[in-house]
């Protein structure tokens, strides 16, 4: 099921310079190699390539010293910052509350905090190639957290983890593959699967 109410984030305004024009490319070009899945927001696209590529020179300039030079890679940056923040919101509206699109793009969600939490989730964790899983708890209950490419194929679901507790983390995962995530329930006297949600890993 879609999340409600997603809320895209950059999370680019504690970061340096260099690093916001690292994040402003990879968007850039993650959105630029996906251009059909996004409407084709071209002419965004290339006003974001081009305040990268001026917000470089100008931190660039900026080295050599200078309050002169200093102040305009802040105008530089700010300009790049809010057209970042345009292509955000263009994700956000466009995406129609597909996380997968969002993480497609490079971008981030905004963690709601909600009391009716679904019952199975999968999240992005802080590192690359890792996700978090949690369901709600059961008694008497071990938990096998399996991961696969193609849910409709039994044999391959890929058996990570075998845990007493109702969540866990998995690593080492393919940065930007659609894996399907499930957890199998193990009782004294059966075993049952959740069904599999699809993730793609940021």
């Amino acid at each position: 099921m879609k999340s409600t109410n997603l809320k895209v984030v950059l999370n680019m305004s504690k970061l340096s310079v260099p690093e916001k024009i690292n994040k402003a490319r990879n968007v850039h070009d993650a959105i630029t190699t996906n251009l059909s899945l996004f409407g084709s927001p071209t002419s965004l696209l290339n006003e974001v390539n081009k305040a990268t590529n001026q917000l470089e020179e100008a931190w660039q300039h900026a080295q050599d010293g200078g309050k002169s030079l200093t102040a305009l890679m802040r105008v530089k940056e700010h300009a790049l910052m809010k057209l970042m923040n345009d292509l955000a919101n263009y994700v956000e509206s466009f995406c129609d509350n597909d996380q997968e699109l969002v993480y497609l793009a490079k971008l981030d969600i905004k963690k709601s905090v909600s009391v009716n939490r679904p019952e199975f989730e999968v999240y992005q964790l802080d590192h690359q190639g890792a996700v978090g899983l949690r369901v709600k708890p059961r008694m008497k209950t071990i938990y096998k957290w399996q991961y696969g490419l193609d849910p409709l194929a039994s044999n391959t679901w890929v058996t990570a983890k075998l845990t007493n507790a109702a969540s866990t983390e998995i690593e080492n995962l393919n940065v930007g593959e659609l894996y399907w995530f499930r957890v199998v329930f193990i009782s004294a006297t059966s075993e049952e699967a959740h069904a599999p949600i699809s993730f793609a890993v940021n």
